[in-house]
């Protein structure tokens, strides 16, 4: 089961490359040359109930959320071909094979270009850009059910999950050290500071995620108060006109206590054989008190590489092989939609909106709320000098606060 938002402990659009995203999930992935401009949709209220959701707060607890959003954090970019979701996402104490393959590469001078660190220890710049660097160091973020606007490769009428840097979702810093608020949550908890306190329009930007009247929001690199490298946050649009959606659009929800499963070690340690079977003792310094027959776990890697890479001069399908999800299924999901977001571009923007419904069809949201504890995240670490309380007007708010089977993919599976 995935951490909801209090729980954390201290993350290019196409069906999920994930390894352990279920089957036919879709995901969008954060895009650094394009802004993404997306409605977060609600909790799941009763998953028998497709249609049933959560207002965004707890009924009896206002300050903590409902589980509309899920914490985990993954590997992106092993090998340049995959991401690989981390067993620290669902236990901060479990051990990551990847995580000890980057430290065993980043402690020898001639395998640690492999991990993105230089010589001297020091991470390298731009480490992305270089053909060398085969893996990066753990991401972390949320997920979020959610409709993507003005994307012609994308069903606005469809959920698809949004993945969210962390950057842009939690605060930075120590709130008791008087940290600068930062990201999507700390933008939901500003005050409106013209409303009676206790009230139902307490909070300035109200139920963002209501179905019958989401609030846009954009996510997007932006300049880094600390200084240094941009990084990406997430906030609402205050000139955006509140979204309403279609039943349809509300069943098409993922549960997200059900939309990972979780990889086991064997698995993980199987993929990094295969991707890194060239490296064989960098494999065995990282493996070999693990897993005891390494160097037949090796070999047979590097045999099912050459048959693959064979295979791949012929076949470019061959890919599908080793993603948990076929690119095509999502072409052949998009394909209507996009036809006529492109119509509707002749027009403008304001007219793609085509999935609001035109009756109200909504049923109206559940009651039943769970108690969590808040966790502090501390993973970021931006370092603002001044926190400025600023006075925003009164914001009109709603009244109406609002997966295939597992398909595991082992090297050993391909060897047999």
């Amino acid at each position: 089961m995935a951490l909801g938002i209090n729980e954390t402990i201290q993350g290019e659009t196409k069906t999920s490359k994930h390894l352990v995203y279920r089957e036919g999930v879709r995901v969008q992935y954060t895009k650094k040359d394009k802004n993404i401009t997306a409605c977060i949709l609600p909790a799941i209220a009763d998953i028998n109930d497709k249609a049933s959701y959560l207002s965004y707060r707890q009924e009896d607890d206002p300050q903590m959320f409902t589980k509309w959003a899920v914490g985990l954090k993954f590997h992106p970019f092993v090998n340049r071909d995959q991401n690989i979701i981390s067993p620290t996402s669902f236990d901060h104490t479990a051990y990551d094979p990847i995580d000890e393959f980057i430290r065993v590469a980043k402690a020898d001078p001639e395998y640690c270009e492999l991990a993105g660190f230089g010589a001297d220890g020091k991470r390298m710049p731009n480490a992305y850009k270089n053909p060398d660097v085969r893996l990066s160091t753990k991401w972390s973020g949320y997920i979020v059910n959610s409709i993507i606007l003005y994307d012609r490769d994308q069903d606005s009428e469809k959920s698809i999950l949004l993945q969210i840097p962390n950057t842009a979702f939690r605060r930075s810093g120590s709130a008791k050290d008087g940290g600068q608020q930062w990201g999507l949550l700390s933008e939901l908890n500003r005050k409106n500071r013209k409303a009676d306190s206790g009230s139902a329009d307490s909070y300035y930007w109200g139920d963002i995620t209501d179905p019958k009247a989401l609030i846009p929001c954009s996510l997007k690199l932006t300049p880094n108060p600390a200084g240094g490298i941009a990084i990406y946050n997430m906030v609402p649009i205050d000139d955006e006109d509140p979204v309403k959606i279609s039943r349809t659009t509300l069943e098409s929800r993922y549960d997200l206590d059900n939309v990972l499963y979780e990889i086991t070690e064997s698995e993980m340690i199987d993929r990094m054989v295969y991707y890194f079977s060239d490296v064989p003792k960098l494999l065995k310094r990282a493996y070999a008190s693990r897993v005891p027959n390494i160097d037949r776990l090796i070999t047979s890697a590097k045999a099912v590489r050459v048959t693959v890479e064979d295979q791949d001069e012929d076949n470019d399908t061959i890919e599908e092989s080793f993603v948990a999800s076929s690119k095509k299924n999502n072409k052949v999901e998009s394909k209507s939609s996009s036809k006529s977001i492109e119509d509707e571009e002749e027009i403008g923007n304001e007219n793609t909106r085509s999935f609001a419904p035109e009756e109200d069809d909504l049923p109206a949201p559940s009651k039943k709320s769970k108690n969590i504890v808040v966790d502090e995240d501390e993973d970021e670490d931006i370092d603002m000098s001044e926190d400025k309380e600023i006075s925003v007007p009164t914001r009109k708010v709603s009244k109406t606060s609002s997966a295939s089977e597992s398909k595991k993919v082992s090297i050993r599976d391909l060897m047999d």
